[in-house]
């Protein structure tokens, strides 16, 4: 095992370590208490001791597959027989990713403001949706900018890390509750979408907090593929109500919706490549197309609420 985490030393030269890594054709391993490995003297004694009394077959398993870590972590690479963790080591692409999502921080003060004064005179519910689904843009700008600006920090890193997966469930669901609200009225397919939202955003928090401390889960395919495909599932659940969206929602609302869930859509590429390949720049441009979603469904939702205030005075 290979750690060559929080030095700085930039993507070109991690580039270099691994040819040089890949050159020797040479397993290390040192330093397993990495990417949460915990494993107490003893244990590392009796492996070694059972290591050496391995076939040379055995022996020469990829190091990742016999201590577990599978090739899933936005954190490191493989690379021969040796896992490299290279976290914290491409200032520039971080400072990018930094950037770009605090850009949604500032972004988001002006479009409070204006919702705020849209929704000044409309029952207390709306308020509260539109401020819920305010308050979850700003958890997901907020938390993905400090996680990127902190990542020299291991252990703060760490933290961020987990809440940046937790914002995004909170986002999906917080997203879906001012056209439940606004949008279905009382319909009561509207009440089960928010709910169920909500519920599965639970789920998918609950699941994370607890995959981290478990590191052989948390890097298998099953869960990161999981995960993932939860995030799908909670974002495009209005077509498990499709008639009554069509039904409910102006045609201009619906093209702003669905524009922003293709656009989330079209950055999953560059999120997998980035996890998958270990190729930093990627996950910049994904915030990209994540900063450009969440600007159109901001649209929608100001729609949205210009619509049902247009109906509220209608009815009057």
């Amino acid at each position: 095992y290979l750690d060559i985490s929080f030095n700085a030393i930039g993507y070109l030269n991690v580039r270099k370590i691994m040819k040089a890594v890949d050159e020797r054709n040479k397993a290390i391993t040192d330093g397993m208490e990495v990417n949460g490995v915990q494993q107490d003297r003893k244990e590392e004694e009796k492996e070694t001791s059972a290591e050496i009394a391995k076939p040379a077959t055995e022996a020469s398993k990829p190091e990742e597959e016999k201590r577990g870590l599978m090739p899933f972590s936005p954190h490191s690479s493989c690379c021969c027989h040796c896992r490299v963790n290279v976290d914290g080591n491409f200032v520039v692409e971080e400072i990018w990713n930094a950037l770009t999502h605090g850009l949604g921080v500032v972004l988001i003060v002006p479009g409070l403001i204006d919702l705020m004064v849209l929704t000044s005179d409309d029952p207390f519910r709306c308020k509260l949706a539109v401020i819920a689904y305010m308050m979850s843009c700003t958890l997901l700008f907020a938390v993905s900018t400090l996680f990127h600006a902190f990542f020299m920090l291991d252990l703060t890193s760490r933290i961020f890390q987990v809440l940046d997966h937790s914002s995004i469930f909170v986002l999906i669901a917080g997203s879906y509750t001012p056209f439940c609200v606004l949008l279905f009225g009382n319909d009561p397919n509207g009440s089960r979408v928010m709910t169920a939202e909500w519920a599965l955003a639970g789920v998918g928090i609950t699941a994370h907090i607890i995959a981290v401390h478990f590191p052989k889960i948390r890097h298998s395919p099953l869960y990161v593929y999981g995960e993932l495909i939860l995030y799908v599932v909670m974002g495009w659940m209005a077509l498990a109500v499709y008639d009554t969206f069509v039904t409910s929602t102006p045609v201009h609302i619906q093209y702003l919706i669905a524009g922003g869930g293709l656009t989330y859509m079209a950055g999953l590429p560059f999120y997998i490549l980035d996890n998958i390949k270990c190729v930093p720049i990627l996950h910049c441009v994904w915030h990209l197309f994540v900063l450009v979603a969440a600007i159109i469904h901001f649209c929608a939702v100001r729609e949205s609420v210009i619509y049902f205030n247009s109906q509220q005075s209608m009815s009057v």
